[in-house]
C-alpha cells in the first residue's frame, strides 16, 4: 500500500460520524487514490459510502457502538452539505420542519444558490435560488425563510406561527447545529427582491418577536467539515 493511500485511511478514521466530503477536501488528493477510495467504500465492514459521484458519507466512527454501526447516509444533513454555503430546507418541505404545517410532503425540497446538484435520491430535490446574499446564512435562516415565502400554505395563522417560532420549539425540529441570528436573518429577507410586500412585512414582524440570536447543537453539528452547515 503506498503512503498516498495510507494517509487516506489515517484521513478517513478521524473524521466523526455522519461526516461529509467531496474527493477535493480531501488533503493530497489525486486521481491516483480513486480506487483506494471505491475499495474502502464498497467494504460492507467499512463506515465510508458513496453518496454521488465524488460525494461521500462516513456513517459512524469505530468507537461507535456495534448498534450504531449501520452503513446508513443521513439525507438531510447530506442534501444541505451537497447545497453548499447558502442552502436550505424549500418549499413544503420548510414550511414543515419549522412546524407551521403538520402534512409531511412526500419530495422533500432542499434550495441553493446558483445552479442546483443533481440529487442523488429519488424523494429530494433542489431548486434554484437566486439570493446571493443567502450564501451568508446559516441553513437554519435560510429554512426560516423558505418557511416565511410559503405561509399562506400552512396550517396556522399568523399569530399561531409567530409563537411557535418565538417559543424556540422549531430549533429542536429543525436540530443539527440549527442557528439563527435575528439581524442576520432580516439582512438576508432583504435580498429576496421578488417576494410581496406581505413576505416582508412578515420577516420584519418575526425578527422584531425572536431573539436577537439562538441555537441548537447537537452531536449530530459535528459532521460539519470542510464546509459549515451554519454560517
Amino acid at each position: 500500500m503506498s503512503d498516498e493511500a495510507v494517509e487516506l485511511r489515517v484521513w478517513i478514521d478521524q473524521l466523526p460520524a455522519q461526516s461529509f466530503f467531496f474527493t477535493d477536501e480531501i488533503p493530497g488528493w489525486s486521481p491516483s487514490l480513486r480506487f483506494t477510495l471505491a475499495r474502502i467504500a464498497t467494504d460492507p465492514a467499512h463506515p465510508l459510502v458513496r453518496v454521488s459521484r465524488g460525494f461521500f458519507c462516513k456513517c459512524w466512527h469505530q468507537d461507535s457502538s456495534p448498534q450504531d454501526q449501520a452503513r446508513t447516509v443521513n439525507v438531510r444533513l447530506a442534501s444541505l452539505y451537497l447545497a453548499g454555503e447558502g442552502g436550505g430546507a424549500a418549499n413544503w418541505n420548510a414550511l414543515n420542519l419549522v412546524g407551521w404545517t403538520a402534512q409531511h410532503p412526500r419530495r422533500k425540497d432542499v434550495g441553493c444558490v446558483g445552479r442546483p446538484p443533481r440529487s442523488p435520491w429519488e424523494h429530494t430535490r433542489f431548486v434554484q435560488r437566486n439570493n446571493e446574499r443567502r450564501h451568508e446564512l446559516s441553513w437554519a435562516e435560510v429554512t426560516l425563510l423558505e418557511a416565511v415565502r410559503m405561509f399562506e400554505s400552512g396550517d396556522l395563522d399568523w399569530d399561531e406561527a409567530v409563537e411557535v417560532i418565538t417559543s424556540g420549539d422549531y430549533l429542536g425540529r429543525l436540530r443539527y447545529g440549527a442557528e439563527v441570528d435575528t439581524e442576520r436573518f432580516r439582512w438576508g429577507a432583504e435580498g429576496e427582491i421578488r417576494q410581496p410586500n406581505a413576505f416582508h412585512s412578515r420577516v420584519e414582524d418575526l425578527s422584531a418577536s425572536m431573539p436577537d440570536h439562538d441555537s441548537f447543537v447537537d452531536w449530530r453539528a459535528r459532521a460539519v467539515l470542510a464546509k459549515p452547515l451554519s454560517a
